[in-house]
């Protein structure tokens, strides 16, 4: 017993360090938003692409939003499978966008390439320079 009160306040001292150096080294929160939103903007700039493609003129805009963050599963022996963030909605802004037809290609487009639902997919055009005048 008098070991234990001679070592005690070592020991917390030594248990506090371990818990602060476990919780610094594991993944957190801020490193999975990054990585959310590194994925967004590489899928928001291949969609612009397709749609460029589609539109036959570039400087398509395109907006994704998703649910979450991702998700890990943990596997045996330390794999992990990581899964994409749900995508919640995607906004699209292009030359042409106005015109039905084009909405509706680019809205199935982007169901084929994300998942996202039509309901949450949203594409219009450019301005007063993309209008069609009838």
């Amino acid at each position: 017993m008098a070991l234990f009160k001679r070592f005690r306040l070592p020991l917390t001292v030594g248990a506090m360090l371990l818990i602060g150096l476990c919780l610094v080294l594991l993944p957190g929160g801020e490193t999975k938003r990054s990585e959310t939103l590194t994925y967004a903007s590489e899928l928001e700039a291949r969609i612009a692409s397709l749609v460029d493609t589609v539109c036959g003129k570039s400087g398509s805009r395109v907006l994704l939003t998703t649910e979450n963050g991702g998700e890990s599963v943990y596997a045996m022996q330390n794999l992990v499978d990581r899964k994409a963030p749900e995508i919640r909605g995607v906004a699209v802004i292009c030359q042409g966008g106005d015109d039905p037809t084009l909405q509706k290609k680019i809205t199935e487009l982007i169901e084929a390439v994300t998942g996202a639902k039509s309901h949450r997919i949203r594409v219009c055009g450019m301005g007063k320079g993309d209008h069609k005048e009838y």
